[in-house]
């Protein structure tokens, strides 16, 4: 397996659901806006006492601008696209922020002012791989089928809890950590992140223990210099959220990495990869697809049934999946020596992969039940480790490993394996060492562990 990191954009080989009939449904999709654009300056020439129908093309120009731009910034669509149900995606695989929604529309009225320029930009878009006109490439924006092989609904989920158990539905009771905390709230984001601790509930790693995090928001243009640096300290990331676990009276949790330069598999890991040798590496864009939810579904009734996610709906799941201000792709792992399921392999396994500045962090993996002789979950460290290495990256990020806790100590027994305690990453060494973890003098007051963050230069590049 020796697939390379493919760009944030749905790839039109393995994606190309989300091409099929794009360009009739773009040419179907500017009709209707052209009709609601000539609609809309028509009935200004009625309120301006025909005034502005003197000047017809200039008031059509600027109508023309206001409502592709002004749409565009709003959902990512005109209101023909939605009708067509389309959506502009950026070259970060990200909706079109208000910006690039004025740049998109600036660069498609230039494209489509001439003659030339607007033939060739309807060529490109009838034959090119990703149905992308002149004004696509220019910002590196392409127009997609709205991801629907999950049924979704528009806008943000409006469950009052998640089923995991992260803690974040219980925003209602986090308090504020730090200076600052009783100032109003206010629309614009500050430079330095806020942080807040979730209200202690119980710990599902270690029993009779209460576990409390310590998190704060992932958004912005800075969320992924802010990933890349709170990575480093012991942080995860869920959806727009950085964690860390701040428990009163523990400090169990232990951030863990592989040295990606210096592992060297184990005789067991090498069998796991021979047997699962015919398994090919699909890396895609974070969308979540109804095969994915399906093996997620199977593996959480199987091996997590009593868990936090066990009440995951299609909703959160695609949230899980989809909602990511930073570099994230799907790992996706096939059988191709089993029976096509479709148009595609059966589906193995899934990783949901964030790609950092030195390192690769498995946010969330899950896998075929019926497969548990073939190891799988450790079968996507291990070929983690080695997409890791292709891309020159040197760690892989394995989430929390808690010393005493069965479910968890399956990290330990990895080779070069790194962990995080007070504040510096250290060799694991003996694993049966850690057991002063869990002693309350072994944590830092909250205050005290948000003084010592270390966190980058937030302010934009001037």
């Amino acid at each position: 397996m020796s697939q390379t990191m493919p760009s944030a954009l749905p790839d039109p080989d393995y994606d190309h659901a989300f091409y099929d009939g794009v360009p009739a449904k773009r040419l179907f999709a500017w009709l209707v806006d052209v009709v609601i654009v000539t609609l809309i300056s028509f009935v200004l020439g009625l309120l301006t006492l025909s005034m502005l129908w003197w000047i017809w093309p200039v008031t059509f120009i600027v109508v023309n601008f206001l409502y592709r731009a002004g749409t565009i910034a709003a959902g990512s669509a005109t209101l023909g696209m939605r009708l067509m149900n389309l959506e502009l995606r950026g070259a970060t695989g990200a909706r079109l922020s208000g910006g690039e929604a004025a740049l998109h529309t600036l660069a498609y009225m230039v494209a489509t002012g001439f003659v030339i320029l607007q033939l060739i930009s309807i060529l490109m878009m009838g034959f090119g791989a990703r149905h992308q006109g002149l004004h696509d490439l220019l910002i590196g924006s392409v127009a997609i089928n709205r991801p629907q092989r999950l049924i979704r609904r528009d806008g943000p989920v409006e469950k009052t809890g998640c089923g995991r158990p992260c803690g974040w539905c219980r925003l209602r009771q986090t308090h504020p950590i730090g200076p600052g905390r009783n100032r109003p709230m206010r629309h614009t984001l500050p430079i330095a992140p806020q942080f807040y601790v979730t209200a202690p509930q119980n710990c599902p790693y270690l029993d009779g223990r209460r576990e409390r995090k310590l998190f704060t928001a992932l958004q912005g243009e800075q969320a992924e210099r802010l990933n890349n640096a709170l990575s480093k300290q012991g942080f995860r990331r869920s959806q727009n959220v950085l964690y860390r676990p701040s428990c009163t009276d523990c400090a169990a949790c232990l951030s863990a990495r592989i040295r990606v330069a210096d592992f060297v598999p184990k005789k067991a890991h090498r069998r796991i990869l021979k047997r699962n040798s015919g398994l090919q590496r699909m890396a895609r864009s974070a969308w979540a697809t109804e095969a994915q939810y399906a093996l997620f579904r199977r593996y959480l009734d199987a091996r997590h049934a009593d868990g936090g996610m066990a009440d995951m709906d299609v909703f959160e799941f695609a949230a899980m999946i989809e909602e990511t201000p930073v570099r994230t792709r799907v790992i996706e792992y096939r059988d191709e020596g089993a029976p096509a399921d479709g148009d595609e392999a059966p589906l193995i396994a899934v990783c949901l992969t964030d790609i950092l500045d030195d390192g690769l962090s498995l946010v969330y993996s899950f896998f075929d039940p019926a497969r548990a002789e073939d190891s799988l979950g450790t079968h996507v460290i291990l070929d983690h480790v080695d997409l890791a290495r292709e891309a020159g990256l040197p760690y892989v990020y394995l989430g929390y490993w808690v010393p005493g806790s069965s479910k968890m100590g399956y990290k330990a027994r990895f080779p070069a394996l790194e962990v995080y305690v007070n504040g510096a990453w250290q060799p694991i060494g003996d694993p049966g060492g850690y057991s002063n973890q869990t002693h309350p003098l072994s944590v830092d007051p909250i205050a005290q562990q948000v003084a010592q963050i270390n966190l980058p230069d937030l302010r934009a590049d001037e």
